[in-house]
């Protein structure tokens, strides 16, 4: 009973301060929209853009949810990727910068644009390119059978590797720095790893580190094991929330 009473009170007390509020504080609700490569084409033009823009304006969408990083391609121009890969942006878009592009019509209308990792750390798809993890193996996310981690078709690298959460902060603060982007986006891939993944030598070997010695256990569903795997990519959530944030502090998380 002392349970339903205590949420009650913070419920009451969460209704009586958005009653508090005066005109001039009272914060605008979000009203989003996710823009995607996939099944879309408002992405592959200009025009495409600035008629998917209008349309939010008329609707009363306020905020863009806008995709940055798919199938392994960045949909800007990355300097990063261009390095990496030997490609800058998604191919399709080869020659434009899809994301100025956004930002400089939604802007005009007063539209945040936050910029979207959808693919976080999944390279890959298995009816796509598999370049990332073709010219970095060891990026793997490892099963406790020793073989690639693959998720509902999705490939992923191990994103308990610090050379791979660098390098996903690194695209992220590409973003943050070039752009004028309201706010940055992860997804159900960040941070964030399927329950099979853990069992590469770099997270065995942190986990003996912290476990006086003992390997991993083999069940993947283990609630310790889970708990642990999940407060490393916590801990990597919170890296990103502090450098995104000492990059540019208005930029939201």
């Amino acid at each position: 009973m002392k349970k339903v009473i205590y949420l009650f009170l913070i419920i009451l007390i969460f209704t009586n301060l958005n009653g508090c509020e005066t005109n001039e504080n009272k914060i605008e609700a979000v009203r989003g929209v996710w823009l995607t490569n996939v099944d879309s084409e408002v992405l592959n033009s200009k025009v495409g853009i600035e008629e998917a823009v209008a349309l939010c304006k008329d609707i009363g969408i306020n905020t863009i949810f806008a995709v940055m990083w798919n199938k392994g391609y960045t949909l800007y121009p990355s300097k990063i990727m261009k390095d990496f890969i030997g490609e800058d942006i998604d191919p399709e878009l080869k020659g434009r910068d899809p994301l100025k592009e956004l930002i400089d019509a939604a802007h005009k209308e007063d539209i945040k644009v936050i910029a979207w990792f959808e693919y976080g750390f999944s390279p890959s798809h298995e009816k796509t390119e598999r370049k990332i993890l073709d010219l970095k193996p060891e990026w793997s996310a490892i099963n406790v059978n020793g073989e690639l981690v693959t998720k509902n078709g999705f490939h992923w690298m191990n994103g308990f590797d610090p050379d791979v959460q660098n390098f996903m902060l690194s695209l992220i603060l590409e973003v943050v720095n070039n752009y004028d982007v309201d706010g940055i986006q992860g997804d159900d891939r960040l941070p964030a790893l399927p329950t099979e993944a853990g069992y590469d030598e770099y997270t065995i070997n942190l986990y003996k580190e912290q476990h006086n010695g003992l390997e991993p256990p083999s069940d993947k569903y283990d609630s310790a094991w889970v708990q642990w795997r999940a407060d490393l990519m916590t801990d990597f959530m919170g890296r990103i929330f502090t450098e995104v944030k000492n990059a540019d502090p208005s930029v939201i998380v």
